[in-house]
């Protein structure tokens, strides 16, 4: 999921009048602003503290991909406040922060506590670098700026949020459509013949359609309801065994699926949501039985450069002998895509959400003299 929601320029406008922020509040500030910018570092160091004394933000750290760079982003990103006039340069950036933010499923409310952060870190360095006669007019600044930044990041969560909620609404509202006009005809046309129809064939045709359409309704039903809860329920993390997860994933197919392993022999332990983590999986491999159609499921589950000392585990899952057409690939974690006339277009999405919930990623793509691999990284225990 890409967001690109345009820059309310008129709300934020509202916004800082409503607040009181006109052009010479940075003004005011400007003799003090280098003074709280050699305090950068301080800054980072306090925030990384604070962070990592809570457990689910703690694990989010433990598992950056380049945390060797937050201390320089939190710097840059706390200096960056005294070095603009909150122009609308300056707002952007945080407006496509807040999307950005919701890409990724970050709670918001962690993001709400770090302008909380950044306002207490200030207010210190006010209440011992300067000057008390200046006290008041600098921490009015603070608090300003502090409030038009968190409500510039929050308009943008409630649009992103709002824009995905529709998205999903107009999905299924077009899904359902569908098949229940299918229903609805062939209904009519039994009841229309009611009495008249002989070709028995004829009416076991029309019921079994009628059949199969409310079966990928009642399908459509059951994985809008697996998405929208796994998209609110909060996230309970745990050490779960790789081959435990496959194997759970894998039984709940009833053996429609040939697994080949090549995995170390020491078990694998990976940290997440175990819920999150089978849904992720039953997904894949459900997509993976519904590329093969009839033939069998031949598929190969390995790792990718493992390194025992990475915060990630890289797994391959290589559906063996299938081939997905570029635009299904493209399109395939898009809600509601499906290349399948009786598909939902929502399993690898899901399996995306469960994914990035547990600060992993899933991708797609064909391998020459391979298949279709599914390529998942997911946080190491």
């Amino acid at each position: 999921m890409t967001l690109s929601i345009a820059f309310p320029d008129k709300k934020i406008s509202w916004f800082k009048e409503k607040l009181g922020i006109g052009n010479n509040d940075f003004n005011q500030i400007g003799e003090y602003s280098n003074l709280f910018i050699k305090n950068k570092t301080s800054f980072s160091e306090y925030f990384f503290d604070y962070f990592s004394r809570i457990d689910e933000t703690d694990f989010f750290l433990k598992h950056q991909e380049h945390a060797e760079n937050l201390s320089w982003i939190w710097e840059e990103w706390f200096a960056s406040f005294f070095r603009n006039n909150f122009d609308n340069s300056f707002l952007m950036s945080l407006w496509r922060s807040g999307l950005r933010h919701v890409e990724l499923n970050i709670d918001h409310r962690f993001i709400t506590l770090s302008y909380s952060i950044l306002r207490q870190f200030c207010q210190e360095i006010v209440k011992k670098e300067i000057p008390k006669d200046a006290h008041k007019e600098v921490l009015i600044f603070i608090d300003k700026m502090v409030d038009l930044c968190t409500l510039v990041e929050t308009h943008a969560f409630i649009e992103a949020t709002s824009r995905c909620d529709m998205e999903v609404v107009r999905g299924i509202s077009h899904q359902v459509r569908n098949p229940l006009t299918v229903i609805g005809g062939n209904a009519m046309r039994l009841m229309n013949n009611a009495g008249k129809e002989t070709d028995h064939n004829n009416i076991h045709n029309i019921c079994k359609t009628i059949i199969e359409e409310s079966r990928r309704l009642e399908k459509m039903v059951t994985d809008a309801a697996i998405y929208s809860d796994m998209y609110e329920k909060e996230t309970e993390y745990t050490g779960i065994s790789l081959n435990t997860l496959i194997s759970e994933a894998a039984g709940s197919l009833n053996g429609r699926l040939k697994i080949a392993m090549d995995l170390p022999p020491s078990d694998i332990m990976i940290q997440g949501d175990k819920n999150d983590l089978k849904i992720l999986f039953v997904n894949v491999f459900q997509h993976c039985i519904e590329t093969a159609g009839e033939k069998q499921t031949d598929i190969l589950i390995s790792l990718d450069h493992y390194d025992p000392s990475s915060p990630f585990i890289e797994i391959e899952i290589t559906n063996r002998g299938f081939f997905a057409l570029p635009e299904n690939i493209q399109n395939a974690f898009v809600p509601f895509y499906s290349s399948r006339p009786d598909g939902t277009g929502f399993g690898l999405s899901i399996a995306r959400l469960a994914a990035r919930k547990n600060l992993g990623d899933i991708y797609l793509e064909n391998l020459p003299d391979k298949g279709m691999i599914y390529s998942l990284k997911l946080p190491a225990l």
